[in-house]
């Protein structure tokens, strides 16, 4: 049987052998994006929250972590814990959230 890759795969597989896993860089772009929307002169920056779904969940944590000016952050269906997803035997699509070694240092409820 002939194994197929997602794209999710082949992006963060690329991303991790440069040495900048995935979320990290996903994390760059929403703190961009961020400060794009915070400085437009229409929007209250103290009033911003990101919503997000399925995997961009960790990835919204994180920048909410970074940034003290993001004042909530909402998700639907996403993991909510790394070793949640390690101990299941069966999981869906998540090479999009891998960060080697993170269930040394921290898992997502700690986030």
């Amino acid at each position: 049987m002939k194994k197929v890759l997602t794209p999710h795969y082949s992006i963060a597989m690329r991303a991790m052998l440069v040495g900048r896993p995935l979320p990290g860089m996903q994390v760059t772009d929403l703190l961009a994006a961020f400060d794009l929307l915070a400085a437009h002169p229409g929007v209250d920056s103290t009033r911003i929250a990101i919503f997000a779904k399925g995997n961009a969940g960790p990835v919204a944590l994180y920048a909410a972590a970074l940034e003290p000016r993001i004042r909530q952050v909402a998700w639907e269906g996403c993991p909510v814990s790394y070793l949640d997803i390690a101990t299941k035997r069966f999981h869906g699509e998540i090479a999009d959230m891998v960060i080697p070694g993170v269930l040394k240092k921290f898992d997502l409820p700690d986030v």
